[in-house]
């Protein structure tokens, strides 16, 4: 759990509000798009078929015609993983525009219990515009049932990431375990207060790493 922080007067006070501030914000914000999910569902799409158009599989889908979500369903019908590794195949040998306008810039890969391992490209574009919103929302739900002012390193135990380097490279892409996940990318990105602690820098092993933060599996964190 999180432990609730006393008032501080320390020159670090304003950048701990900061974060608490920004995942309470992000938290109301997704509250009022919740409310109203059509318009938000609208720019998504919009957004994916911006991604896609240009693409291999765009032009194989004809997503150049595709402008509503009804379309977007028949263009687009739902598939396995193994209909999609030719094109991830082709992302990994360094072809541009195959899946996503945004080049990918590492790949997730799945333990492989189930068959052959799976690789999920992974794009800055993506990072910077969904993932860091969602998880300063979801700290904004913790912030807000503990009453929490600001939340600091010294605080928090987050037990739900390894920050350790990738851990193979496939064609000049780093590659890492679907459970650990790439470094954070830019300021849009999560990058808790935490991000830089101790605690979090050491590797495994007890050797520091200079990798950064990765994609938390699940939320968490401990005292």
């Amino acid at each position: 759990m999180i432990q609730p922080i006393a008032a501080a007067t320390s020159p670090q006070h304003a950048q701990r509000e900061t974060f608490a501030e920004r995942t309470l914000q992000a938290l109301a914000r997704q509250r009022e798009l919740c409310h109203d999910p059509g318009p938000t569902s609208a720019l998504v799409l919009q957004d994916l078929l911006d991604q896609a158009r240009s693409t291999s599989f765009g032009r194989a889908h004809g997503l150049g015609s595709v402008a509503t979500l009804a379309q977007w369903k028949r263009a687009v019908p739902i598939r396995t993983y193994e209909e999609l590794r030719p094109y991830v195949e082709r992302q990994l040998a360094g072809e541009a525009q195959v899946l996503t306008r945004s080049a990918p810039y590492a790949f997730l890969k799945t333990s492989g219990s189930s068959g052959l391992p799976k690789y999920i490209p992974t794009t800055r574009h993506w990072r910077e515009r969904y993932r860091g919103r969602g998880l300063y929302a979801q700290w904004g739900l913790y912030c807000e049932q503990i009453g929490a002012d600001y939340l600091t390193a010294e605080h928090i135990l987050d037990l739900s990431w390894e920050r350790t380097p990738a851990s193979r490279s496939l064609h000049g892409f780093p590659v890492y375990s679907i459970s650990r996940r790439p470094a954070a990318v830019g300021p849009e990105d999560w990058v808790p207060p935490w991000y830089d602690a101790p605690w979090l820098r050491q590797g495994r092993g007890g050797g520091g790493s200079t990798d950064r933060l990765e994609t938390p599996r699940r939320s968490g964190c401990r005292t």
